[in-house]
């Protein structure tokens, strides 16, 4: 997994890299990848670097560190252009040579800016601050910007086609593209699992394929195999996925809510993991359940990939969620749905994801389309028409 993704290219950040950033004197935008590589960011979140100045005591900056990228909090200078710098997730110290200073965080609830007297001050404590005492500085500035921000996700997330619209944007993002084209070519040990409910040479619907691992998988099983997504860019990388293994995959750019097939068209469908919360409004999710099922013959398996989410006994979303059924009680409004967010998980956005915190509410919805949870598996439920 990569660290941190050139926005504008959606080019990784790697050593060799660096000498054209280095060049750039205009702030260049970051996106971070995963989860733990860069203190004060989440996934898909972004951070402003200015290349082409000097650093500070106390400026979070990005380093090399030998043949290492790391980041960290710049101390105090060894000689020259290097700088001692502090990296605080694993309690080291190296003397290292800074890249960039970082000058402005992008966080889900809005910006933070390190060169402003409260990031000056942050840096400047975290700078002198030993790794026991800089974990809880960390930890102290990640709980007081949520105190800061109770009200996450916003209590309406706006009009469904507005929703929408944003979320198609975040997957034609290059960092988007990049992530996705940069997974496997194999089925996860989940999936395979589960696709053997596939009959041998099925005609298969993957509904989310993205850059089309999991269509590309089946085809080379012997599967017939169409792909559905609602990015170019996306199935672009798939078509040359698929061509890369010499694999034939009907690729369809569609939007999955707006899908309309013959009856029978298929013989089974995927919809791959964490797509179907993607869609916003329960009624619109139910109602595709309901094309796909139609598209189905009788017997046919439908793979429904969801997780059912967990939350913090003491997380935001309660009391937004809460606030949200107070004002559909009483007819205030317009608020979302509870369980509507915005998500930065698998993509650079923000998007719209659905969070279901209870296997009850998903198999609800399931049924209200007229299907059956047969199994659960994992994340997968696989499901079949009823009746």
């Amino acid at each position: 997994m990569y660290g941190l993704i050139v926005k504008a290219t959606g080019e990784p950040l790697r050593l060799d890299t660096l000498p054209e950033l280095a060049r750039a004197r205009a702030p260049v935008t970051l996106i971070q990848a995963d989860r733990f590589a860069t203190p004060f960011l989440h996934a898909g979140e972004e951070v402003d670097v200015v290349a082409a100045t000097r650093p500070r005591p106390g400026d979070f900056v990005i380093a090399r560190a030998g043949t290492e990228l790391l980041t960290g909090w710049a101390r105090a200078p060894v000689d020259g252009e290097r700088w001692h710098v502090r990296h605080f997730l694993t309690g080291l110290e190296a003397r290292a040579v800074p890249v960039a200073r970082a000058v402005r965080l992008r966080k889900q609830e809005g910006p933070f800016a390190l060169d402003a007297p409260l990031g000056r001050a942050l840096g400047a404590a975290l700078a002198r601050a030993g790794p026991a005492t800089g974990r809880a500085l960390l930890e102290a500035f990640a709980v007081g910007w949520r105190l800061a921000h109770p009200l996450w996700p916003p209590l309406w997330l706006g009009p469904e086609p507005e929703v929408l619209r944003r979320s198609r944007r975040a997957y034609r993002e290059p960092a988007t593209v990049t992530l996705y084209d940069a997974a496997g070519d194999v089925l996860t040990p989940e999936e395979l699992q589960v696709v053997d409910r596939f009959k041998p040479g099925s005609r298969i619907l993957d509904v989310g394929c993205g850059a089309g691992r999991e269509a590309v998988a089946l085809a080379r099983l012997g599967h017939r195999v169409m792909a559905v997504d609602v990015s170019p860019e996306l199935l672009g990388a798939a078509r040359r996925r698929a061509a890369r293994e010499g694999v034939a995959v009907a690729f369809v750019q569609a939007s999955i809510d707006a899908l309309e097939f013959r009856p029978g068209a298929f013989d089974g469908v995927l919809v791959s993991a964490e797509v179907y919360s993607y869609i916003p409004g329960r009624a619109r999710r139910v109602e595709t359940l309901r094309r796909l099922a139609r598209a189905m013959t009788d017997e046919a398996p439908l793979l429904l990939f969801q997780w059912v989410s967990v939350r913090h006994p003491l997380g935001r979303s309660r009391l937004v969620d809460a606030l949200r059924r107070l004002a559909r009680a009483v007819g205030a409004g317009p608020v979302s749905e509870p369980g509507d967010a915005w998500t930065y998980e698998g993509t650079y956005g923000p998007v719209f994801k659905h969070h279901f915190f209870s296997a009850a509410e998903l198999h609800g919805e399931i049924e209200a389309a007229g299907l059956r949870v047969e199994n659960v598996i994992e994340t997968c439920r696989v499901c079949r028409r009823r009746g």
